[in-house]
């Protein structure tokens, strides 16, 4: 049975840098750079660095992601299950950052209108399937196996994209939900519950929320782990997918739920302190953090 089939976007992102943004008027502009990014492209980089097997599934334009595409097949990652698209540009993300904060303003291009299911009919092959960003709609309607565990991750899209009935169907489709502390919020008013109730949505649910650490349920029963603080942060974008890299290295090595959270803090504590490009961890040197950490360390 293969891992892990990851759903997501592959965006160029060109990101803002700016000392301070000021959300009611002008913000002054230090640098502007075009990096590759999206959620999907995020975490792909982080796990192949640490080995974690797996399918990446997307949807780009040839126009502008060529040489993304000529980028992911240099680092080894399979654009396999990559459609592309000749007749529209993106998807393309523009952050607004000051290191700590961003805003996004995102330009879906063919991730508006992408079917995965048309190219890759069922997935029962998999133990999981990781559904982040795009057609929450389609995703849904996608075969997985008795065996396979899906896993709901909506991120930022949550806010804007996806109407609350459609949201809950997926939740119920789910066996693990994650996302970050503001989303949950979202999920809160979208679908009118208390704030306990989330924690009942599905057999596992993950809360990240930066320096404050995680807090997760497995089987409704709540837990916290403190963050794992990064010495000097750099950047905070991609940290989150970063989280979930480190995440699945510990499932992949059926390390439990707690070992498995503490590698994906440790994993965006690295991106922070590096840059989500740049960071440098491998499987060796993020399980010699777990061996330090005294709690769950052997």
């Amino acid at each position: 049975m293969k891992f892990l089939a990851y759903f997501g976007h592959l965006n160029i992102d060109i990101v803002l840098r700016t000392s301070k943004i000021n959300p009611g008027g002008s913000s002054n502009i230090d640098s502007i750079n075009n990096i590759f990014g999206g959620t999907a492209g995020n975490f792909a980089m982080v796990a192949h660095k640490l080995g974690v097997p797996f399918d990446l599934f997307s949807a780009v334009s040839e126009e502008t992601h060529a040489g993304y595409m000529k980028y992911l097949s240099e680092q080894g990652i399979s654009t396999e299950h990559i459609s592309v698209s000749r007749n529209t540009r993106g998807p393309m993300c523009y952050i607004v950052t000051d290191g700590l904060n961003q805003q996004y303003f995102m330009h879906q291009g063919p991730m508006e209108n992408w079917d995965p299911g048309r190219s890759n009919p069922g997935l029962s092959q998999y133990r999981y399937v990781h559904f982040s960003t795009g057609p929450l709609d389609r995703f849904i309607e996608m075969k997985t196996g008795k065996d396979s565990t899906v896993v709901l991750d909506p991120g930022q899209e949550v806010s804007f994209r996806y109407p609350p009935d459609l949201l809950m169907r997926a939740i119920k489709n789910s066996g693990m939900l994650i996302v970050n502390s503001h989303e949950s919020e979202v999920i809160l008013q979208l679908l009118r519950i208390p704030p306990d109730a989330l924690w009942n949505l599905t057999p596992t649910v993950i809360v990240t929320a930066g320096p404050s650490g995680v807090d997760y349920s497995l089987n409704g029963r709540l837990h916290h782990q403190d963050s794992v603080r990064a010495s000097k942060p750099l950047d905070t974008i991609g940290a989150g997918d970063a989280f979930r890299a480190g995440l699945y290295m510990g499932l992949w090595k059926n390390l439990n739920m707690h070992e498995s959270i503490f590698l994906g803090q440790v994993a965006a504590s690295r991106a922070v302190e590096t840059g989500i490009l740049n960071i440098d961890l491998t499987a060796e040197s993020l399980l010699a953090r777990l061996g330090e950490y005294t709690e769950y360390g052997h």
